[in-house]
């Protein structure tokens, strides 16, 4: 009875380990291949499925970090809820405009567009006597005139895209707005072509991407963390934690502060639906309101259902501008900074739990014992994985055992009945 009981504990754990690890490398493969359409929206079948490992990577790097919190960033976000009719490309530019009147005058340090603004993109209309491109076009040279203003660059394929030309007050910077792959991976640089237009023997540019032009635009590189030159000079990119953010106006200290573009335009009693917000928006130059409560950097950026920039992640499905605001705090607070650990470290403490939970599975122990084993089995593990991340910032995931040591423990049982069966047989011909 003990050893059936024993066997189905072995086939039980095998089944479990390849399940686990069968869960992780779909979740790595299939987790850029389906999205959310955006925040708030059923979960994908990847995305629900497949959490664990985000549920996992979010309790080492919670438990791993004395404080996150955030300290230098806010998101000014435009929705189609609070400012429904400047989800139009042309009249956002306008709503653009007005943010930029608004904030050059505020205590904000560094002002960033999370934003691509086409060149081929044609707002003027007969009848109206401004031209939204225009008026962007002179609300960044005002503001740029007195803080920093980082404005985004698409990339496509190995080049810059052409984009709107604005010009500068004195203080305009760009930054690729483009993500990694890998959406916990903080882009510092990227490698590509100035256009189109390039021969074979031309090199690809190094490009600073959106969050570390603004970083630098509030930090100066001679102020940078040596682990950001460091991260710089190797073209390696380190990964970070993440901090949720609020809802629009939300006032939860332990988020990313976000606020509606009404509210920093017009003030808190603005009414969104209404033709208030439209007259606020024409009287942005000479609002006196009082913006103190933003922080020095401010990340203007867009959550549409018109866009494709939503991205299931540890804190769940976010816009792009909540992974640039991530990333520009990470940049300025490097101690939120992690690098993953290889995966022969992953293997090695993959195999070693495995031996372990093996161990424990075949002693002679009663059901309870062996279950209280197997507690302080995994508690240990996490404690060692949490201690390893707090101290030298290398996340571990163990998860990823050895695929070989799964299909030996998998076929051994078939291989034992091969190996009975054909005693059996030799046995059989020695009577005859």
């Amino acid at each position: 009875m003990f050893v059936g009981l024993r066997a189905r504990w072995l086939r039980a754990a095998v089944f479990f380990v390849l399940s686990v690890t069968l869960a992780y490398f779909l979740n790595i493969s299939l987790t850029h291949v389906s999205e959310p359409s955006l925040p708030g929206t059923k979960a994908t079948f990847t995305e629900s499925l497949f959490a664990w490992p985000q549920t996992y990577q979010r309790f080492v790097t919670t438990w791993g970090h004395s404080d996150l919190v955030p300290k230098d960033v806010s998101l000014v976000m435009i929705t189609e809820k609070n400012e429904p009719r400047f989800t139009d490309p042309c009249e956002q530019r306008r709503l653009v405009a007005a943010l930029l009147d608004a904030l050059k005058e505020s205590p904000v340090r560094v002002i960033v567009l999370d934003k691509v603004f086409k060149s081929d993109l044609d707002c003027l209309e007969p009848g109206k006597a401004a031209d939204p491109t225009k008026e962007l076009q002179r609300a960044v040279w005002e503001a740029s005139q007195t803080k920093p203003l980082v404005i985004g660059l698409a990339a496509e394929g190995d080049h810059i895209a052409a984009s709107l030309a604005f010009p500068s007050g004195g203080h305009l910077s760009w930054g690729v707005a483009h993500r990694a792959k890998d959406y916990r991976e903080v882009p510092l640089v990227w490698n590509l072509y100035p256009s189109g237009q390039h021969g074979g023997g031309d090199k690809p540019q190094p490009f600073r991407s959106l969050p570390y032009a603004a970083a630098l635009a509030r930090q100066p590189i001679d102020e940078q963390s040596d682990r950001i030159l460091n991260f710089v000079r190797s073209g390696v990119r380190p990964m970070t934690s993440f901090i949720p953010a609020n809802a629009p106006n939300g006032k939860d200290p332990r988020m990313l502060p976000v606020f509606s573009a009404g509210y920093v335009i017009c003030g808190e009693n603005v009414l969104p639906h209404l033709a208030a917000l439209d007259s606020c928006v024409q009287e942005a130059r000479q609002s006196a309101f009082n913006r103190a409560f933003l922080t020095d950097v401010v990340v203007v950026g867009e959550a549409s259902e018109k866009l494709v920039d939503v991205h299931p992640t540890v804190i769940g499905s976010v816009a792009g501008a909540v992974l640039v605001a991530n990333y520009i705090e990470s940049i300025l607070g490097p101690d939120r900074l992690f690098r993953a650990a290889g995966p022969l470290a992953n293997v090695a403490l993959g195999l070693a739990v495995y031996a372990c939970l093996m161990w424990v599975l075949a002693t002679n122990q009663r059901w309870w014992a062996k279950l209280l084993w197997l507690v302080a089995l995994f508690a240990a593990t996490f404690a060692i994985i949490v201690e390893v991340f707090a101290v030298s910032r290398f996340y571990l995931e163990p998860v990823t055992v050895s695929l070989s040591g799964i299909v030996v423990s998998l076929f051994r049982p078939i291989y034992d009945r091969m190996i009975k069966r054909s005693r059996k047989v030799m046995e059989y011909k020695t009577t005859l």
